[in-house]
């Protein structure tokens, strides 16, 4: 969890300065102890980042979906991001 945290911290500071996202819908089920939040990603890669291709200055727009699990001290203990990465690098010219 916390080498993607610091790989979305570098795409949003380092190769899309600027870039914003969207909540559209979010939900929680106590039954399951999960919530689920719909979002959109938006992006242009505009700055350097070792590991990707020179800036492109192209942009994204991606629909993602994260399920997390909360266990019984309220902690999430389980997250399952659904997200069409290859779409979304295509977008930018990474692939």
């Amino acid at each position: 969890m916390q080498d993607y945290t610091e790989w979305m911290k570098s795409i949003a500071v380092v190769a899309m300065p600027g870039c914003s996202y969207e909540l559209n819908s979010q939900s929680f089920d106590p039954k399951s102890s999960t919530a689920v939040f719909v979002g959109t990603f938006r992006g242009t890669h505009t700055g350097h980042l070792d590991g990707l291709p020179a800036p492109t200055q192209k942009s994204m727009e991606t629909h993602y979906v994260y399920s997390m699990h909360v266990n019984s001290e309220g902690k999430v203990d389980k997250i399952t991001k659904v997200w069409h990465s290859a779409w979304a690098a295509a977008q930018v010219g990474w692939v």
